[in-house]
């Protein structure tokens, strides 16, 4: 079972750093990102990254990014990681190794942006239990997202490499959310949004 959490410990500005949960407060005031749930990938003094884990599009990866020889029908859909670099192509892959040109997240959770290693991974039958593909991320520039946090906009859970590859992220929010049970009483849930993405390309390891 998840750890029970507090409110204030959500709250913490030094409980940020990669590998963390974003989880977007009920009352968040930029509704593009309502009930948007949103694993930190970087959290350095540049800036912050993170993917959106919870906005899935309907489009399925074999379909969406037909310059993989190997996507399969099984790797399922191509996940909205975020509005910045519509056209950027990230993965996430359950493995408890780190393959060369990979980076560690999570215990077990591992951040693909090669466009090889990902063709490798498919080629070697992963599917959507073991390997999430994103377009595009979700970023701040230095001090943002702590402003953000101060203000109330987000709340920070620990991330679990489980909940990543949630066979359900439909209703990952509310099952976070609702760890804080009376801590939050009220909240409202505005509609998903989803965009569509074109003409994709391949963020290389060595940005991050």
């Amino acid at each position: 079972p998840s750890p029970r959490i507090s409110l204030a410990e959500t709250r913490r500005i030094e409980n940020l750093a990669a590998g963390k949960f974003l989880v977007a407060s009920p009352d968040i005031s930029d509704e593009a990102f309502a009930r948007t749930v949103i694993l930190l990938v970087r959290y350095d003094q540049r800036g912050t990254a993170g993917l959106i884990l919870n906005r899935v599009s309907p489009i399925p990866v074999a379909q969406a990014l037909k310059g993989l020889s190997n996507a399969p029908a099984g790797a399922g859909p191509v996940y909205l990681g975020g509005p910045v670099g519509q056209t950027a192509v990230l993965a996430l892959l359950r493995s408890r190794s780190t393959p060369a040109g990979a980076r560690r997240i999570l215990e077990g959770c591992q951040l693909i942006s090669d466009a090889d290693l990902l063709n490798k991974q498919l080629g070697a039958g992963a599917t959507s239990e073991n390997l999430r593909i994103y377009l595009g991320y979700t970023g701040w520039a230095a001090g943002q997202l702590e402003s953000e946090i101060e203000a109330g906009e987000w709340l920070i859970f620990p991330g679990e490499t489980r909940l990543v590859f949630d066979p359900h992220p439909e209703t990952l929010w509310s099952r976070l959310i609702g760890r804080l049970e009376q801590q939050l009483a009220n909240y409202s849930a505005p509609a998903l949004f989803y965009t569509h993405c074109s003409d994709f390309h391949f963020i290389r390891s060595n940005r991050s």
